[in-house]
């Protein structure tokens, strides 16, 4: 199981940015990190596929993915990504 989240922060004279994580509850290894200038659908989106990527996962094994559910997650585009396998189950990708 892997999990995602934002972190924000400012920079002063520069203004906010976003670290997008994803972790692996196993290893508690952070698999990748991107920092972001947005907290957008297409950010969570290519931080995962990268994370996919960097541990060259198959496709047919992708890691079920829990996230806190913010606004960018629960996005319609993001819900597409998603796939609920049950209302008490973690979101899968």
């Amino acid at each position: 199981m892997w999990q995602t989240d934002f972190t924000y922060f400012k920079i002063i004279g520069r203004g906010w940015y976003y670290l997008s994580t994803v972790l692996d509850d196993y290893s508690r290894y952070i698999i990748h990190w991107e920092l972001c200038s947005s907290m957008k659908a297409e950010d969570v989106k290519r931080t995962i596929d990268l994370a996919i990527t960097k541990v060259r996962l198959k496709t047919k094994k992708k890691p079920k993915l829990l996230s806190d559910n913010g606004f960018c997650y629960v996005f319609k585009k993001t819900k597409s990504i998603f796939k609920k396998s049950s209302k008490n189950e973690a979101s899968t990708w």
